[in-house]
């Protein structure tokens, strides 16, 4: 595993996890950084290079002058798969991370061979009773950013960031419990070192605002009809900020899709069940090398 920096409009940090043969790229989520794929990264190196990025605001990539609304975000990602591979990569993406693959495939096919999608933001406007009440306190702040910014540092000065962790991973995680200990430790630091940064809750609130509003559905069915590229769609049924309900939606919609449900995980599989997600992508790499040496 091999931390590097490359120059993008300004510097982007990154995570090389090693490997040989067809890359991957992981997407991390709103608040997420490179440390959410510490578990699931180095197990996709049996089947190729594998790269994790920090987004522009978020991780260790400031914004530099660069937006973090999604928009931007994909724009940026096609621009890193350029600069960093010489061809297509698998898009492995969770929550905000899985709508931003969406919008990549959707507008830049050429550099997409394949989408792995790990509880991808989705619209599930009915399901409000199941989604956990600070995302509704969030996603006001989101559009009020005075108020988004003034709740975020009142969380900033009433937990460490070992509280903060334990109290984020209460949220997306069904078991926090299984997630290890140097994971953890490993997502506190991050925590620690974002509470340095001057830009941290203005990309986080600019970054949910835009999410929001790509959710909306016309907007959202946009993009999801323009995907053609071979995709796994896993959810876990035990998500608190992304219902169940939101995939299985959009697993309706597009039947060709191969749909994986993941029996009480929450929001983050890659981190609450690495193994199994692990085994689903070989599943789905092998079948969609089958299928195209079929149509080859």
């Amino acid at each position: 595993m091999e931390s590097f920096t490359v120059d993008i409009d300004g510097p982007v940090h990154a995570i090389d996890y090693g490997g040989q043969g067809d890359p991957f790229l992981l997407v991390h989520g709103l608040g997420g950084s490179v440390v959410n794929w510490i578990e699931l990264g180095p197990r996709l190196t049996s089947f190729g290079r594998v790269v994790a990025v920090d987004l522009p605001g978020f991780g260790r990539t400031p914004p530099a002058g660069r937006s973090a609304h999604i928009d931007a975000q994909q724009a940026f990602l096609a621009r890193f798969i350029g600069s960093e591979f010489a061809e297509p990569v698998t898009l492995v993406g969770n929550s905000m991370g899985g709508l931003i693959a969406m919008l990549e495939a959707a507008r830049r096919p050429e550099l997409v061979s394949r989408l792995v999608l790990l509880d991808p933001a989705g619209p599930a406007p009915m399901e409000w009773r199941s989604i956990d009440r600070n995302m509704f306190v969030m996603a006001f702040g989101s559009f009020a950013p005075p108020f988004g910014r003034a709740v975020l540092n009142a969380v900033d000065r009433s937990m460490t960031p070992a509280q903060r962790v334990a109290d984020s991973f209460g949220m997306v995680a069904a078991d926090p419990g299984g997630i290890g200990a140097e994971t953890t430790a490993a997502h506190v630091a991050v925590a620690a070192e974002r509470r340095t940064q001057p830009w941290a809750h203005t990309s986080f609130l600019t970054a949910y605002r835009s999410i929001l509003v790509r959710l909306l559905p016309s907007r959202y069915h946009e993009v999801v009809d323009a995907i053609t590229v071979p995709t796994l769609l896993v959810h876990g049924t035990a998500d608190r900020v992304v219902p169940y309900v939101a995939s299985a939606r959009l697993a309706g919609r597009k039947p060709d899709w191969d749909f994986q449900t993941l029996e009480g995980v929450g929001h983050i599989p890659m981190l609450e069940r690495p193994d199994e997600v692990t085994k689903l992508i070989s599943e789905f790499l092998e079948n969609s090398i089958i299928a195209e040496s079929r149509e080859a």
